[in-house]
């Protein structure tokens, strides 16, 4: 689900998953949020491929532990 961080604001850090692009053996990590919620394919950003799959994903026990700050990727969610 995520980390809440501003609950006034309803805003969380998102669990991150790593992909790597099938054609071109590249990594990037897109929010576990956004992959579940897009109507839209996980595409490589380099390859421009969808031939990609998920290798590596945090949880919200490593979110809390590591707190990212800046460097993690984050939405609001609707009350």
């Amino acid at each position: 689900m995520g980390v809440l961080v501003n609950p006034r604001t309803n805003y969380y850090y998102d669990n991150l998953i790593r992909y790597e692009c099938l054609e071109c053996e590249k990594g990037f990590i897109v929010g576990k949020y956004l992959s579940q919620n897009s109507d839209k394919d996980i595409i490589c950003p380099y390859y421009h491929s969808d031939r990609v799959e998920a290798d590596a994903c945090s949880d919200d026990d490593l979110l809390e532990r590591y707190q990212l700050g800046c460097l993690n990727l984050g939405y609001y969610k609707e009350k």
